[in-house]
C-alpha cells in the first residue's frame, strides 16, 4: 500500500498593504468630484458663508474621502494614513507650523502679491465672525477636511504611480487650483508643498493637520486682531530678525523630516 504524501502548504497571501488599492486615477476621480461638490455649495456660500463653508468642507473634502475610501472597500485609518507618526515629526509639524506662514506671506509678497480689494474683502469677513468661530471655520475645519482629501486620499493615489516630487507638485497644485483664486494660488500651493512633503516623510497625516492647523490660525488671529499688517510696520533690522527666526525654525523642522526614511 502507499502511503499519502503530506501535500507541502501553500503560502498564505500576505495582506495588501493598506493603499495598494488606489490608483493615480482615484486621484483625478477623486479631485473631480470635489469640484462639483464645491460648486454646488457655492450658491449656500453666496447667501450663507458660514454654512456653505462647512458644507462644502466636511460634506465635499472630509464626507466625500470618508465614502470613497469606503466604496473602494479600503481601510479607512491606514488609507488616510491616520496612523500616529514618530515623535520627530510632531516637533518638525511645529516648528514648519509657526513659521511657514511668514516664509509663504513673504515670498508671495515679493512674486505675487495679491490686491489690496481681496485682502480687504477677507480682513471683512473675518472680522464678522468671533474668534473661536474664526479659528473653528478657517483654521481647524481645513486642517481636517482639506487634509484628508489632498494628502490623505489624492496625494496616496498619486504616489502609486508616479516619483514622490512629481506626485509633491501635483498634489500641490491641485490644492492651489482648488481654491479659484489667482490671488490664493501660490500661497496655497506653496504651503500645499510643505504639507505633502510632511505626509510623505512621515507616513502619517496628523503632521500636516497640525501645520495647516497653525498656518490658517497664525493668520486668522492677526486678521481679527488687526495686526495682519503689523510685519510691514517693523523697523527694517526687526523685520530681518524676524525673517531670520522665521527662516531657521522653517529649514529646523524640515531637516527632521529629512532625519528618517520616507513612507510611502
Amino acid at each position: 500500500t502507499r502511503t499519502p504524501r503530506n501535500k507541502p502548504k501553500q503560502p498564505s497571501a500576505s495582506p495588501t498593504p493598506a493603499g495598494d488599492g488606489l490608483a493615480a486615477a482615484d486621484a483625478a476621480v477623486v479631485f473631480s468630484l470635489a469640484v462639483v461638490v464645491f460648486w454646488m455649495f457655492a450658491p449656500l456660500a453666496q447667501k450663507h458663508m458660514l454654512w456653505g463653508t462647512l458644507g462644502s468642507q466636511w460634506g465635499g473634502m472630509f464626507a466625500l474621502a470618508l465614502l470613497y475610501v469606503r466604496l473602494r472597500r479600503l481601510p479607512t485609518v491606514a488609507t488616510l494614513r491616520y496612523q500616529l507618526p514618530h515623535k520627530r515629526y510632531w516637533w518638525a509639524a511645529a516648528l514648519i507650523g509657526v513659521s511657514g506662514w511668514l516664509v509663504v506671506g513673504l515670498l508671495t509678497q515679493w512674486v505675487a502679491p495679491p490686491r489690496p480689494e481681496v485682502t480687504t474683502a477677507l480682513r471683512t469677513m473675518l472680522n464678522s465672525l468671533s474668534p473661536p468661530l474664526a479659528l473653528f471655520l478657517f483654521a481647524v475645519t481645513p486642517a481636517v477636511c482639506e487634509e484628508a482629501l489632498f494628502r490623505g486620499l489624492i496625494l496616496r493615489a498619486l504616489l502609486k504611480r508616479f516619483p514622490a516630487a512629481l506626485s509633491i507638485l501635483t498634489c500641490s497644485l491641485l490644492f492651489g487650483l482648488f481654491h479659484f483664486s489667482t490671488d490664493r494660488l501660490l500661497p496655497t500651493a506653496t504651503l500645499g508643498v510643505l504639507l505633502a512633503l510632511l505626509a510623505w516623510r512621515s507616513g502619517s497625516l496628523w503632521p500636516s493637520m497640525v501645520v495647516h492647523a497653525l498656518n490658517n490660525g497664525i493668520l486668522t488671529l492677526l486678521a481679527v486682531s488687526g495686526q495682519d499688517e503689523a510685519f510691514e510696520r517693523l523697523a527694517g533690522p526687526a523685520q530681518a530678525l524676524a525673517v531670520a527666526a522665521a527662516g531657521a525654525c522653517l529649514i529646523a523642522g524640515l531637516t527632521l523630516l529629512w532625519r528618517r526614511r520616507p513612507f510611502v
